[in-house]
């Protein structure tokens, strides 16, 4: 089912993608962009990419905490001709277009494997890809 997204939700979707996952590769950048998909489809959320992306506390890139402002500059640094920048608007594209497949079983939520949120249920997790765990809450 492809979902209705325009160049606002393309662009906010690839800063969250950089943000979230540049270090894990095409397939993580896919996985990442399949839960923003995946809320887009489910009524606890907006039904609009850049809004879930945007949606507060929940992807940690847009956070404006300490820890993370350097991380947010990067991804707001992202211009139009950087390479990956380009790179996870089309993996946004192919993912909103369904032209790629969810490595993640239908999850609308991850973390880092370095963490446990209280919100974890393992019986609930559908995928572990590079250093993401993903859950279908």
């Amino acid at each position: 089912m492809t979902i209705h997204f325009d160049a606002e939700d393309l662009h906010a979707a690839a800063l969250t993608l950089i943000g979230e996952a540049r270090g894990e590769g095409r397939d993580g950048m896919t996985a990442v962009a399949w839960v923003i998909r995946n809320r887009v489809a489910d009524p606890r959320w907006p039904g609009r990419p850049a809004r879930v992306a945007r949606e507060p506390k929940q992807f940690s890139a847009w956070n404006r905490r300490a820890g993370n402002l350097g991380n947010l500059h990067r991804m707001l640094q992202a211009g139009f001709r950087d390479e990956l920048y380009r790179s996870a608007r089309a993996i946004a594209a192919g993912v909103f277009a369904d032209l790629l497949a969810d490595p993640t079983g239908g999850a609308t939520h991850y973390h880092t494997t370095n963490i446990t949120p209280a919100w974890a249920d393992g019986d609930k997790e559908t995928a572990r890809l590079g250093s993401h765990v993903f859950y279908a809450l």
